[in-house]
């Protein structure tokens, strides 16, 4: 395991010494860059306790988001699972998706031929009273969207210490 370790360090700051020295930085957007823009600077000056994200917690970080680790807690996300599934309901990404009919169907009385293109308003499904008996147990067409979002939010807790602004409380 030790070795691994070494292993793993010595490849994460192969990348950050790279980086480091790459004086063309054409890709600003990039995590790398935007770590070692924060390296050696306090994260809040005004604050008493503050924090300097040094090499070592660059190259932590580093490690931690490229483990496939995660995955297998976002099942014990269930409080998460819930707060996204409901944003998606109240604010779906895409309200009015279009869809095509795979084969010929009538509903209430209307005929809809195969392959005719039809929209569906799903910010008025997720907010219609007499549809959602209970409003957070299902959101329309978006368990990949559910599980990349969870995994994201997941990530973000997990590597970073979160607290409420200008000294809110719960």
């Amino acid at each position: 395991m030790r070795k691994a370790n070494k292993l793993i360090d010595q490849v994460v700051e192969k990348i950050i010494t790279e980086y480091e020295q790459n004086t063309n930085k054409q890709n600003s957007s990039d995590f790398i860059i935007a770590l070692l823009s924060m390296m050696d600077k306090p994260t809040k000056p005004q604050d008493k306790n503050v924090h300097v994200y040094d090499r070592t917690s660059i190259k932590a970080i580093l490690v931690e988001h490229g483990k496939n680790g995660g995955r297998k807690d976002l099942e014990k996300l269930d409080y998460l699972y819930m707060v996204v599934k409901e944003s998606l309901r109240l604010h779906p990404v895409a309200p009015f998706p279009p869809r095509e009919c795979t084969e010929d169907t009538t509903i209430e009385g209307y005929h809809i031929p195969r392959k005719s293109r039809i929209i569906v308003n799903v910010w008025a499904i997720g907010h219609d009273q007499s549809v959602w008996s209970k409003l957070g147990e299902y959101v329309f067409g978006m368990q990949l969207g559910l599980t990349t979002v969870r995994l994201v939010v997941a990530r973000l807790v997990h590597c970073f210490n979160m607290e409420l602004p200008y000294g809110m409380k719960r």
